[in-house]
């Protein structure tokens, strides 16, 4: 598949720096960039599932504090130069 992408000079300059150094096409540094941008995506999505998930589970077994008390504690902490 071919997509063609407008760079600002900024990152153009970036992706021929990086291949120049890494010894290989500016296309392929763009195209491994991009798979491990959609790797760090993917990953992030799952962590962030995996912490619904967890919240919603420790809700269903009560395992929960109301926001004013944990929201207290933080400007306490915070009042006292988080000690």
């Amino acid at each position: 598949m071919t997509i063609t992408l407008s760079l600002d000079a900024g990152a153009e300059a970036y992706l021929r720096e990086k291949a120049v150094q890494e010894g290989q096409e500016t296309e392929a540094v763009a195209q491994a960039l991009l798979a491990q941008a959609m790797a760090w995506d993917a990953q992030d999505r799952a962590e962030t599932l995996e912490g619904v998930r967890r919240g919603l589970e420790a809700g269903d077994a009560g395992r929960v504090r109301p926001a004013a008390d944990v929201f207290g504690e933080m400007r306490a902490k915070l009042a006292s130069g988080g000690q």
